[in-house]
């Protein structure tokens, strides 16, 4: 059985990650990517809705990735769906908090 990581458990298989240059990833896409990881990741500003099999997320994200030089601040909104007993994200969207 080949070995699965926490992202590939925490992504619904149509994920999408729609970022605020106007470009969109699919969960092939963030997968490797977030292998990359963060020097800082701290969220606060917690924002829940549950509607049924749907949770509709919204925190504020500090992060810094490694090998990036300025750290950043954004507002990440995300859908939750339960699917098979488990919480799959469908969908992600960050932007960019200026000021």
């Amino acid at each position: 059985m080949p070995h699965v990581t926490a992202h590939e458990r925490l992504y619904a298989r149509e994920f999408i990650l729609t970022w605020q240059r106007d470009s969109r990833y699919g969960r092939a896409d963030v997968i490797p990517d977030s292998k990359n990881g963060f020097e800082q990741d701290e969220n606060s500003d917690y924002a829940v809705a549950e509607h049924g099999d749907t949770v509709l997320a919204s925190v504020v994200n500090a992060r810094k990735r490694k090998n990036v030089a300025e750290p950043g601040r954004f507002r990440v909104t995300a859908v939750w769906l339960r699917r098979d007993r488990a919480w799959r994200m469908a969908m992600l969207q960050p932007s960019r908090i200026v000021g």
